[in-house]
């Protein structure tokens, strides 16, 4: 903008690549203080003419329009940012696993679902799973901070595992 003399110019667009850099790096908090800076360059640069605004080549609305594409760029990619945040808040959260688990199969899915419910802000979880060498598929329903606990026959189970028409499971 500088060498182009122009408010307006062309490489405009390379202050959008440094706010997305910005956003991937360092999240909304990169691409607040990215923005800040940049609209202070871009507001600098414009203004360092003193005689700017007598300029008859000056376009004082394609400049208005600049700055607000600038700061319309820098929320949008400030908000892209603080969802990542969360998002990946939420997955190490998910990935740090409590470091005991217990022998029990009801205390474990007590466990598993409260964490995960924990995380996911979603109260009502449901956990199914089969024991090896054990015909039974067992339930465990997380809701309102209790767990219901059941053990259900094979039959009741089929659509569950998805059987085909042969009566093999389908998602073993």
């Amino acid at each position: 903008m500088f060498f182009t003399e122009r408010p307006v110019s062309p490489f405009f667009g390379f202050f959008v690549f440094s706010l997305m850099g910005a956003t991937l790096r360092w999240q909304w908090r990169g691409t607040l203080w990215t923005a800040v800076t940049a609209l202070a360059a871009v507001i600098g640069m414009s203004l360092y003419p003193t005689d700017l605004f007598r300029d008859p080549e000056f376009e004082l609305e394609m400049f208005i329009i600049t700055i607000v594409c600038l700061a319309v760029v820098a929320t949008l990619l400030d908000c892209l940012g603080a969802y990542e945040e969360k998002l990946r808040t939420e997955l190490s959260g998910l990935a740090a696993w409590p470091p005991t688990v217990p022998e029990e199969a009801p205390a474990m899915a007590r466990e598993m679902l409260e964490h995960t419910a924990g995380i996911l802000g979603a109260p009502p979880m449901v956990l199914a799973w089969e024991e090896d060498e054990e015909p039974w598929l067992y339930l465990g329903l997380w809701s309102d901070g209790e767990l219901q606990y059941t053990r259900e026959p094979p039959a009741s189970s089929s659509w569950l595992k998805g059987s085909n028409a042969t009566g093999a499971s389908a998602w073993r």
